[in-house]
């Protein structure tokens, strides 16, 4: 039996479409070769490995891959350390497990071919290492979780759980015990695989003053990684670039003034409560002190037009500076921020 072969290309929204274009060239027509992103397909190698001799073809993809092999199995899906004598059979338990099987499948059928989003990502990274031409470009490490993780960073590469981009309507979702909301899905679509590799990167180059860990800290440093992520991707619209729909994106344009002033008069800023934090910074139906017509991490936006101020009233400051500042209160204060 033949079948057809699906072409990824075809099913992108226009905005990938634009970023692909875009990627083939630089302003003189000529190609840029440099920096070439590196992605492994982790999870087809993985899951490929034949059962019948699991034990030495599995144990030759850790040697392959030794640091993502020691964390895919210790931190992502939690079997143990590669030097365990049951690793490789905890490992071999999990792929031939019937429901992460089906879940490699659902991704191998919308992922089989990963080409364009190779290109997607030579071309951001080019752009990165424009704005942060001291940084290094990670690796790329594609695999299957069981739901486990999303996007992972170390200092050398990133790795993406290509079950977690199936898209909004994946039938998949609904059938986990507990299903996934609503909210979460919405960023589940493969528009949001790069700009999150991006992102996931951009975070793991900045820096975070922990002894100042406080509301207005988090806001700005997620709101800064946000300002660079469309920098460095312009083309991405506010549904991927924030994960809310028009209406909410609505809500915080107009009730900015609204939001900024309850948080001062509420003595918000400077708490550092991470329960509390997270009602403001973190996914959900919505922000629960904005009323439920808000956007959940409405705090992040106001953190992002904060930034944004700041870095139109400093226009001598690099993206290098900006990530690498850990005086949050010297940037809103600089940013001179009045909506």
């Amino acid at each position: 039996m033949f079948y057809l072969k699906r072409f990824v290309f075809v099913n992108l929204p226009a905005f990938l479409l634009l970023f692909v274009i875009s990627a083939c060239g630089s302003k003189n027509g000529k190609i840029d070769e440099s920096p070439e992103v590196v992605v492994h397909r982790f999870d087809q190698e993985l899951f490929t490995v034949d059962i019948y001799n699991f034990q030495k073809e599995a144990s030759e993809l850790g040697q392959k891959y030794p640091k993502f092999m020691a964390l895919f199995g210790a931190k992502i899906i939690e079997i143990g350390d590669t030097n365990s004598e049951w690793f490789y059979q905890n490992l071999k338990s999990f792929t031939t497990d019937q429901a992460v099987y089906n879940i490699y499948k659902k991704t191998e059928k919308k992922y089989d071919d990963f080409s364009t989003y190779s290109v997607m990502l030579d071309a951001g990274f080019r752009k990165y290492k424009e704005y942060f031409p001291g940084s290094e470009i990670p690796e790329i490490y594609t695999y299957v979780s069981g739901f486990n993780q999303s996007v992972v960073t170390t200092e050398d590469f990133v790795g993406v759980s290509l079950e977690k981009y199936l898209g909004t309507n994946e039938s998949l979702y609904n059938e986990l015990s507990p299903a996934f909301p609503l909210y979460e899905r919405y960023r589940m679509n493969p528009s949001n695989l790069v700009p999150d590799i991006i992102r996931a990167w951009i975070l793991t180059g900045s820096d975070f003053n922990e002894l100042h860990n406080n509301l207005l800290a988090n806001m700005i440093h997620e709101g800064r990684s946000i300002y660079v992520l469309k920098k460095i991707v312009p083309e991405l619209n506010d549904s991927i670039l924030w994960g809310f729909n028009t209406q909410k994106m609505k809500f915080c344009k107009e009730n900015e003034n609204r939001m900024w002033t309850y948080l001062i008069g509420e003595k918000l800023l400077f708490i550092t409560d991470r329960f509390r934090i997270s009602q403001f910074t973190q996914e959900g139906p919505f922000t629960k002190d904005f009323s439920q017509d808000s956007p959940s991490r409405a705090a992040v936006w106001i953190g992002y037009r904060i930034v944004d101020e700041y870095m139109k009233r400093n226009k001598n400051i690099t993206f290098e500076a900006l990530m690498s500042e850990t005086d949050f209160q010297k940037i809103l204060t600089e940013s001179r921020y009045n909506p």
